[in-house]
């Protein structure tokens, strides 16, 4: 299951290449997320943004841009994209699911946020993997587990935070990337 979301994922990223130009996971991975040279701070008990885990100067080089800038005003051009993300978005979550081992529950699932009062996602900056804090209640206990996710798909769910929705906003505000 893990190779197939892998291999689906990938299929998802070359339809995105046909149009767009931006760093690859790998490459954003290896030199920013995997790169011990990278100050990286964070506090599980923080609340803050993954956003100010890492210097926005460090994926600067990887954000994602039109290959023809002709291109981003064509309104069927940025549907076909948006699906595109939309999928690429969905695989990520499956991973992101089933990774720490035991799948994650719904309601863990559901409330996956990297940001805010009610963050859950933080970097590991160790292991450079994102750690999911979840609280979860069950019959009126609160069960606190942290949960690791391995380095690829840590390193596709920062490529998605860090490169590909910043792009999804512009391209959404009209910006075209």
């Amino acid at each position: 299951m893990k190779r197939d979301l892998a291999r689906d994922f990938q299929v998802q990223m070359g339809l995105l290449g046909e149009w767009l130009e931006f760093g690859q996971v790998a490459d954003v991975y290896t030199t920013v997320m995997a790169n011990k040279g990278v100050k990286v701070v964070d506090n599980i008990s923080g609340r803050g943004s993954v956003f100010n885990v890492l210097d926005a100067s460090s994926v600067a080089g990887y954000c994602m841009r039109f290959r023809n800038q002709e291109e981003a005003g064509e309104e069927h051009k940025r549907c076909r994209i948006l699906k595109v993300i939309s999928s690429i978005t969905k695989l990520l979550m499956l991973s992101v699911w089933f990774n720490p081992g035991l799948p994650l529950r719904f309601p863990e699932l559901s409330i996956l946020s990297f940001g805010g009062s009610q963050r859950n996602l933080y970097f590991d900056a160790g292991d450079r993997v994102f750690i999911i804090r979840s609280r979860y209640n069950k019959n009126t206990k609160y069960d606190t587990r942290l949960l690791f996710l391995d380095a690829g798909v840590s390193a596709q769910l920062f490529w998605l935070i860090y490169v590909l929705w910043p792009f999804t906003i512009s391209l959404l505000g009209g910006g075209g990337g």
